[in-house]
C-alpha cells in the first residue's frame, strides 16, 4: 500500500503549491494594478487610455486598434489610430498638427465612438469652416478632464479657441464622477469638490485611484460589450474581485460626501477653465449638448447658457438644432446607444461652424 502514501504526498504537494501561489498573488496583484508605471498594465488588449501623473487619463500614445461592438439592433466597427501624443488621426504613422485654430474636448461622443476619425466632428468642421481643428477628447471625459486636456494641448502647441463639449451628463459628473447614475461605478476623473469651509477646488485623481477604478470600469464595460445588459455581472465581480469593489464603494462614498451644488460646481469649473486657457491666449467656448436619446431632446436648464454668459464665456446650446433634426425625421445617434453617428457629428460641425462665423470667431469656407 506504499503507493497510497505517494499519492497522498503528491496531493499535499499540489495543494501547498496552489496555496502558496494564492498567497503570493495576494501581495503581487495589488502592487501590479496600483502601479501606473507598469507598462504591462497599459498594454492589455484594447486599452485605449493611459494614466499621466500630470494630466490624469490621456489617450494611449502611438497605438492602433479596431473596435467591434454589437448592440441589440446594430453593430459598430471602427478603427482608431493614436499618434505620438495620443490624438486620433486618420491612419498610422501620422502626427496630428498641434498648432491649430480650435481645440475640441468632450466625452466619447465628441471623441468619435463608433466612427473612423475622418467622419468625426473635427475633420467635418474643417471642411465647413476655414480653420484647423484638434480633437483632444478622452472617452469618459468630463469638464475636469477637458481642462487638463486643454492645458496639455497648450503646452504641446498653440490654439486660438478651446471648445468645451458640455454634455448634459457633465452637470452631475463635473461635481462628482459618482453622481453619474448611468453606471454603477465612479469614473476616476478630475472633478469639483467642496472643502469643509465651503470653498470649491478642482480635485485631481491620483494614480492608485486611476488604476484601481479604471480596472473596475473595464469589468463593467466588458460585460456590456458581452451583452450582459441586465447587470448580473456585478455578482460575479463582487466575489472574484471583492477588494476592487469595496475600494470603489469607498471611493463613491468619499466623493459623494464632498459634492457641491450642481450650478455652483459647473460655473466654478467653467470659470476655472476660462482663466486657465486664457493664460495661453486661448478663448474658451462652451457648447452645451442636451440629452437626445431616441429622439427625446432634453430641455437646456435655464441657468446654463445665460449663467455661463454672465461669467463672460461665449456659449450656446445645441437644443434647437437637435429639435429641428428630429422634426425632419433625422436620426443622428446610433440606435440602442447614445453616441452620435456620422450625421450627428455633421450636425454639430454645421451648428458650431455657423455659430462661430456669426460671432466673428472664424469664417466659413466659400462653398457655404
Amino acid at each position: 500500500m506504499r503507493w497510497l502514501g505517494y499519492v497522498a504526498a503528491f496531493c499535499v504537494l499540489v495543494f501547498l503549491i496552489y496555496a502558496s501561489t494564492i498567497v503570493v498573488m495576494a501581495f503581487v496583484e495589488p502592487i501590479r494594478i496600483n502601479d501606473p508605471n507598469n507598462a504591462s498594465y497599459y498594454k492589455a488588449k484594447n486599452r485605449i487610455l493611459q494614466f499621466d501623473p500630470e494630466f490624469g487619463f490621456i489617450n494611449r500614445k502611438k497605438y492602433s486598434f479596431v473596435r467591434d461592438v454589437k448592440f441589440r439592433s446594430h453593430a459598430v466597427n471602427f478603427a482608431v489610430h493614436y499618434d505620438k501624443n495620443g490624438y486620433r488621426v486618420d491612419q498610422p504613422d501620422i502626427t496630428a498638427d498641434v498648432n491649430v485654430d480650435v481645440l475640441i474636448c468632450g466625452e466619447s461622443s465628441a471623441w468619435g465612438y463608433g466612427l473612423n476619425n475622418e467622419k468625426t466632428v473635427g475633420p467635418q468642421l474643417e471642411r465647413i469652416a476655414d480653420i484647423k481643428v484638434l480633437n483632444v477628447s478622452v472617452p469618459g471625459g468630463t469638464g475636469g478632464s477637458c481642462l487638463a486636456q486643454f492645458m496639455r494641448a497648450a503646452e504641446l502647441g498653440r490654439a486660438k479657441y478651446a471648445v468645451y463639449y458640455f454634455w448634459q451628463e457633465h452637470l452631475a459628473s463635473n461635481k462628482s464622477p459618482c453622481a453619474n447614475t448611468g453606471t454603477p461605478a465612479c469614473f476616476p476623473l478630475n472633478h469639483i469638490r467642496k472643502k469643509p469651509n465651503g470653498s470649491l477646488y478642482l480635485d485631481v485623481v491620483e494614480a492608485s485611484e486611476a488604476v484601481g477604478y479604471d480596472r473596475f470600469n473595464r469589468f463593467f464595460l466588458q460585460a456590456r460589450t458581452d451583452g450582459d445588459s441586465e447587470g448580473t455581472f456585478l455578482t460575479d465581480i463582487y466575489w472574484k474581485h471583492r477588494s476592487t469593489v469595496l475600494r470603489a464603494q469607498d471611493y463613491m462614498r468619499k466623493r459623494i460626501e464632498a459634492m457641491p451644488d450642481e450650478r455652483e460646481a459647473n460655473v466654478y469649473l467653467v470659470e476655472t477653465m476660462r482663466d486657465a486657457v486664457l493664460q495661453h491666449g486661448i478663448t474658451l467656448i462652451v457648447m452645451y449638448v442636451p440629452f437626445y436619446f431616441e429622439g427625446r431632446i432634453a430641455k437646456t436648464p435655464g441657468w446654463v447658457v445665460p449663467g455661463l454668459n454672465l461669467s463672460a464665456v461665449p456659449s450656446f446650446s445645441l437644443e434647437a438644432p437637435f429639435r429641428q433634426a428630429v422634426a425632419e425625421n433625422k436620426t443622428f445617434w446610433f440606435v440602442d446607444d447614445s453616441h452620435l453617428n456620422e450625421e450627428g457629428h455633421a450636425l454639430i460641425a454645421r451648428s458650431l461652424a455657423r455659430w462661430g462665423a456669426e460671432h466673428g470667431f472664424w469664417r466659413l469656407r466659400p462653398s457655404l
